[in-house]
């Protein structure tokens, strides 16, 4: 079962338009606020935050209640039918106003007190939805785990990291922190049912997914955030429940100790905490980047050992791994756990073509197409022209995968097999996993 992005982005635009809502009724107060002194301003602003934040912290807990229920019936026939608390809590928003109102002392000016105002507000409607979902899931007679899942076009390195550990939160304390809110955040806090109870003994999976919800790309993106320094050690750790012995650059004396390291991590978290490590120590150790293109693959194969895909076999990552589209690295993870063996080729810039992967000791090229139109034309084309140039042309594989496809398999496959010549073998890899030759 899947849940559609529209189901997840009409959530969101609630959400957005409580907190505009509410932003725009705090900030009126404040325009037309009269005050003779800070202390004036500050009960003022402590009052109206508190009327305005509490309103649309309930209104919050609503819509998230609904979208509980809406996920629910959907993925298992049945609405839960309650209405959980906002959890608003007054005296910390006016401990928060207390604290902000500093910034009109300091500057003389309400402009940066305006915008506090404004992201406290966004603040307590993210807050209040995500607990909320929290709190149906403890009611909840079936077992439901949390991910947090991205909805807009940005999401900070942090939550791109809570994102990543996949439908692995059993509560709010779990999802990192006693939950993680923060103004201008996309992450909505998303029920997972993977299985139905029909009786004292019968069990049935749901294999239930959320559309653009990737885990898989979105570890590569936080090990790319690692490696980049947009997220650091510390940040980690302090959202983690996961405890690793301190490790320092002298504890890791040859590659192996890496990837001793990483392949004794317990859990998706505790993984998480090691490769922070790793990006952390790596440099000091001299290392190449070669051994760090092997290690991630390490990185990813006891991710997938973590997931319980016990057949996904060794990719080797001649090219390195954050150098791939997101297209690129589905299709290798799609492949590895489908039992193949990758070898994911370097580029020679002096060569006159570069074919793209191995896969278990064959040269294949790859190709992502989106519609029947013109996209698989067009790629078969590039493909023919790539293996002309490689010098192979009597014995040329393809793989072709439909990443953001307009077209299902079926019409996708028959334009494949309608178009390939007698010296061609053509592959498609769905957006399920599923490997088909043509």
């Amino acid at each position: 079962m899947q849940v559609s992005r529209a189901m997840l982005d009409g959530y969101t635009a609630q959400l957005d338009a409580l907190s505009a809502a509410g932003q725009e009724l705090v900030l009126n107060v404040l325009a037309n606020a009269e005050w003779e002194n800070i202390a004036e301003l500050r009960e003022i602003m402590c009052k109206a935050m508190d009327q305005v934040c509490a309103t649309v912290a309930d209104d919050a807990a609503v819509v998230a209640a609904e979208m509980y229920d809406d996920i629910r019936e959907a993925v298992v026939g049945k609405r839960l039918g309650i209405l959980p608390p906002s959890g608003y809590d007054e005296a910390a928003t006016n401990n928060a106003v207390r604290a902000l109102v500093q910034s009109v002392v300091d500057s003389d000016t309400t402009v940066q007190f305006r915008h506090q105002l404004a992201d406290r507000v966004d603040y307590e409607v993210k807050r209040a939805a995500g607990e909320a979902a929290y709190r149906m899931g403890e009611t909840d007679p079936l077992r439901v785990r949390f991910a947090r899942v991205p909805s807009g076009s940005e999401t900070c390195p942090f939550c791109i990291m809570l994102a990543s550990r996949g439908p692995v939160y059993h509560s709010e304390k779990t999802a990192g922190g006693n939950g993680h809110y923060h103004a201008h955040c996309d992450c909505r806090i998303v029920p997972f049912y993977d299985t139905q109870y029909d009786g004292p003994s019968r069990r049935k999976s749901l294999n239930m997914e959320v559309q653009g919800y990737d885990p898989d790309l979105l570890y590569d993106r936080y090990v790319d955030d690692l490696s980049d320094g947009k997220l650091k050690l510390s940040e980690v750790q302090r959202y983690s429940t996961s405890h690793v012995q301190h490790w320092s650059s002298t504890q890791f004396e040859s590659f192996g100790d890496f990837q001793h390291f990483i392949r004794n991590a317990k859990d998706i978290e505790d993984l998480q905490v090691r490769c922070a490590i790793v990006e952390s120590e790596w440099k000091k150790t001299g290392l190449s980047n070669r051994y760090h293109n092997m290690l991630v693959g390490d990185v990813q194969h006891r991710r997938w050992q973590l997931q319980g895909v016990t057949d996904a076999k060794r990719v080797e990552y001649q090219k390195p791994r954050r150098e791939l589209t997101d297209w690129e690295r589905r299709c290798v993870d799609g492949l590895a756990k489908a039992g193949k063996r990758i070898v994911v080729n370097q580029e020679d810039p002096s060569a006159p073509a570069n074919i793209d992967l191995m896969i278990d000791g064959e040269l294949v090229e790859l190709k992502n197409v989106t519609n029947i139109r013109s996209s698989v034309g067009n790629q078969i084309s590039r493909a023919r022209k790539k293996w002309w140039k490689h010098g192979n042309p009597e014995q040329q594989r393809t793989l072709f995968t439909m990443y953001g496809s307009e077209a299902n398999q079926e019409e996708i496959a028959g334009e494949l097999k309608k178009r390939m010549k007698s010296n061609e073998t053509f592959y498609l890899l769905t957006e399920s996993g599923e490997l088909i030759a043509i």
